[in-house]
């Protein structure tokens, strides 16, 4: 039954006006007290609607709310009142009637308020938005008043909440249509990227439109306009808002945050993550170009380790954007004087005479033509081996011929078993006698341990290493030049480095699974970890200009710059040294 109190309450304030006379705080202070007190009698009649009419009553009553705050804020607030600078980690009104939830981890999410109804830009990582709902009535909002929902990119941390809103509100949500294929079939691989697995349904994430480069969406007093930024991910959008005279830029990850700008990860591991260098450059370029928002409000502000002023000048946009630009700048240099020479399963020549041919149940197979013999590292897949490369020869446009010899980098099954189907090789190298299926063998193979004087005449060293308690070898050579470097299963390509582009210092991040299924081989006994850490002051003695790992696991680029090398060391020193103490 209807509050007959309460609904003539309500009824009064729809009719509440300042008056003329008023002065503007007193204006203020006004509908400031008038918008709360709508607010909590809202609250009362959605819950205790019994008909149509106390329902159409509590939607009268939020659209007053949401005028009277509007022109409170337009008339008696302006933007200078608002904060300059914001910690990220907090949810703060920034502007009139824009929400900055920086309570929302990892990434955050915003919500701005027009006539039409809320826009809300991302919606987190909770496919059931519970804080995203209980952040929206921190700041007298509901997600059922959600008009529009605009991801900036398909990146699970930006877009699990989406159907949740969509549900409640009725909300459209929209995307870039380059990303449209990953969101609407929820490909796990390109949402979750290299970052720690969240739960998931799987569900896909239904987008009612997909956005291009130049759209303008509009609600009400409130302007969008879509800025197709490709490179972080193909479908990668910025979202400039005109509200009030003022112009923010929602900047998702293609500026991930104040501290550490653009997040340009992508454009450094495989293609198959949809990161693109001369994509994301022509990005930041264009960028550059225009004129500076009067506020930036980025994806991930939980980075930023100070507050941060959030007001945007020239010099400002440069400082954020510029030191991106020459990263980025070479990076595609790079790709296009040493190739993109990612090991991402599809085979590709290295360098003259040097070949990746893929990975046969999950163990990389490289080649090596020198002096007119066909050396091979690593024969996993049993029986299926020979037809494997057979196949990524015709791929590489190479005559197939039975290598002249195999280097293993471990002798377990799973890297040895595709000796059997090899008919013709002459000698084999390994760190010790290989398991049956090369000894029961039809074809006669010469085993030899651990020995570099046995193909000397190759220019090819070995360096005896170990992982999880069975012997290994590294084998190194030189091709035009460049220092190559094979590695069995240590180390990992376990980390992610960003740059803090004001001060230069560099950040770690691990990468999952690859680095808790490291940790998983070695817990079985402190030994395994200490032969791993072993093995690591070993090899960080070499300054590889190419490394080709057994365990590829994250597709990443053969090619070494820079410090990577030796920070590839650090992240795995830093990963498995505390399993010691707890394996004892």
């Amino acid at each position: 039954m209807k509050n007959p109190k309460t609904t003539s309450d309500a009824a009064a304030l729809l009719n509440t006006k300042t008056s003329t006379r008023d002065t503007p705080s007193e204006q203020d202070a006004k509908h400031r007290a008038n918008a709360l007190r709508i607010a909590l009698l809202f609250v009362s009649v959605v819950c205790g609607c019994k008909s149509q009419e106390d329902a159409d009553l509590a939607r009268r009553l939020h659209t007053q709310r949401l005028r009277t705050e509007s022109q409170s804020t337009s008339d008696a607030i302006a933007p200078k009142d608002y904060p300059s600078n914001w910690l990220g980690t907090r949810t703060t009104t920034v502007a009139p009637g824009v929400h900055a939830f920086g309570d929302l981890q990892p990434s955050a999410a915003f919500a701005i308020e027009s006539s039409e109804g809320v826009i809300l830009i991302d919606t987190g990582l909770d496919e059931n938005a519970t804080r995203l709902r209980e952040l929206f009535f921190s700041v007298q909002l509901r997600l059922e008043d959600v008009r529009y929902v605009l991801l900036t990119h398909a990146h699970y941390d930006h877009v699990f909440g989406a159907n949740k809103v969509r549900e409640v509100s009725n909300a459209i949500v929209c995307a870039g249509a380059e990303d449209y294929k990953v969101l609407s079939s929820a490909d796990r691989f390109a949402l979750f990227s290299l970052f720690p697995k969240t739960e998931f349904s799987g569900n896909p994430i239904r987008v009612d439109r997909q956005l291009h480069d130049g759209d303008v969406i509009e609600s009400g007093d409130v302007t969008v306009r879509v800025i197709g930024c490709p490179g972080h991910t193909p479908g990668s959008m910025c979202y400039l808002v005109e509200k009030e005279g003022q112009r923010i830029m929602f900047a998702g990850d293609v500026i991930a945050s104040l501290n550490f700008g653009p997040a340009t990860y992508p454009v450094h591991i495989s293609p198959r993550y949809r990161g693109n260098a001369v994509a994301y450059l022509e990005t930041i370029n264009r960028l550059l170009q225009m004129e500076p928002p009067d506020l930036l409000l980025t994806g991930h502000p939980r980075q930023q380790t100070r507050s941060e002023s959030i007001r945007i000048d020239s010099k400002k946009w440069k400082e954020l954007l510029e030191p991106a630009k020459q990263e980025l700048q070479i990076a595609v240099d790079r790709q296009n004087s040493d190739g993109p020479d990612f090991l991402d399963g599809v085979p590709k020549q290295i360098e003259k005479g040097l070949y990746y041919f893929g990975e046969l149940d999950g163990i990389a197979v490289y080649g090596l033509i020198r002096s007119d013999r066909f050396v091979v590292f690593n024969a996993p897949g049993g029986d299926r081996f020979a037809d494997f490369l057979k196949a990524q020869c015709k791929t590489l446009q190479l005559d197939y011929r039975t290598p002249d010899m195999v280097l293993l980098t471990s002798n377990t099954e799973t890297h040895s078993s595709g000796l059997k189907s090899l008919a013709g090789v002459s000698q084999v190298v390994t760190p010790q006698l290989p398991v049956t299926s090369a000894e029961s063998s039809s074809t006669k193979i010469d085993l030899y341990e651990e020995d570099s004087k046995q193909f000397a005449d190759l220019a090819i060293d070995s360096l005896s290493i170990s992982h999880a308690g069975m012997p290994a070898l590294a084998f190194r050579f030189s091709v035009e030049k460049k220092q190559v470097l094979v590695t069995p299963s240590v180390p990992r390509n376990i980390g992610l480095w960003w740059v803090t582009r004001r001060n230069g210092r560099t950040k770690q991040s691990f990468v999952e699974p690859q680095t808790s299924e490291l940790k998983q081989e070695l817990t079985a006994s402190s030994q395994r970890v200490k032969d791993y850490l072993d093995s690591l002051q070993k090899l960080s003695e070499f300054r590889p200009d190419i490394w080709l790992p057994t365990l590829p696991r994250t597709g990443q680029n053969a090619n070494v710059y820079d410090q990577q090398w030796s920070l590839t060391i650090d992240a795995n020193r830093d990963a498995v040294t505390h399993l010691i103490d707890s394996t004892e």
